[in-house]
């Protein structure tokens, strides 16, 4: 006999809507504690005056236990199932990214592309950062142009649909050191081609992210790129509403992201003109 898909289906929305209802709850429960702490205290305080110090105390003593009673109580109530739990596994991150700054730029025919990045060093002895990227283009591009601090490049073997690559310090860093470099790729001519994007992940706590976008008129269609966060790279639905920035009558578009979230991904992105 086949089972019962119907059953399973409406267990699986109920438990779901228990959930929303009890994220509700932990988010509202402190506050109208709070508030209601607030009136007993403005409703009882020239009575708790005239008992004396030590018994207002002794009551706000009582209240506050109880307030917390029922914040373990909820707790316990409300325990999201083992499928819903997440960890991130704490990590000695070797930097601080204080910049990341993605430039994108259409000129005389050809993809100008960049990456320019400043790190704060958490550890002593750091010469090198890791990176990646996606090209979706018919050919291979790799960043074989050395900017400003870039001692040298390693490419790297393609790992899933990314690129990775290292570069190279011009020095050994100390912990609590600052020191900034640019990639730089080789101009790109079937530019139009690729997928209309530009991305970044969060994979060190990132204090600043930069995408500078440059769009000659005519290139794009809608006269606007959009700026989405997603959880990760092959995530479908945004996890916040889409940012709309205007192209300016110059082409130029640019999207600041202060203190993004830490394994995000954000993506900035539009449509070729037909």
């Amino acid at each position: 006999m086949a089972p019962r898909q119907g059953n399973a289906s409406g267990a699986s929305g109920a438990r779901v809507r228990r959930r929303a209802t009890t994220d509700r709850l932990r988010r509202i429960l402190p506050e109208l504690l709070t508030l209601l702490l607030g009136a007993l205290l403005g409703l009882f305080w020239e009575e708790l005056k005239a008992v004396g110090i030590a018994a207002a105390v002794l009551t706000l003593s009582v209240l506050a236990a109880l307030a917390v009673v029922s914040l373990l109580m909820l707790r316990r109530v409300t325990d999201v199932p083992p499928i819903y739990n997440y960890l991130y596994p704490d990590i000695e991150f070797p930097y601080e990214v204080l910049s990341r700054k993605i430039t994108y730029h259409l000129r005389d025919g050809e993809l100008h592309y960049s990456r320019t990045i400043r790190v704060l060093a958490l550890r002593d002895g750091q010469s090198g950062y890791l990176d990646r990227f996606l090209w979706t283009g018919p050919e291979q591009v790799m960043p074989l142009v050395k900017g400003h601090g870039v001692n040298g490049i390693t490419a790297y073997d393609k790992v899933g649909v990314f690129r990775y690559y290292r570069v190279e310090f011009n020095r050994a860093l100390r912990r609590g050191e600052e020191y900034e470099f640019e990639v730089i790729w080789p101009p790109v001519d079937h530019w139009a081609k690729s997928r209309p994007f530009v991305s970044t992940s969060t994979d060190e706590p990132t204090h600043q992210l930069i995408f500078d976008l440059l769009l000659p008129p005519g290139t794009c269609r809608d006269g606007h790129a959009e700026g989405e966060v997603m959880r990760a790279t092959e995530s479908v639905l945004p996890l916040q509403p889409v940012e709309v920035l205007p192209i300016a009558d110059d082409g130029r578009v640019v999207w600041t992201i202060d203190e993004p979230k830490l394994y995000h991904h954000y993506r900035l992105r539009w449509f070729w003109s037909e």
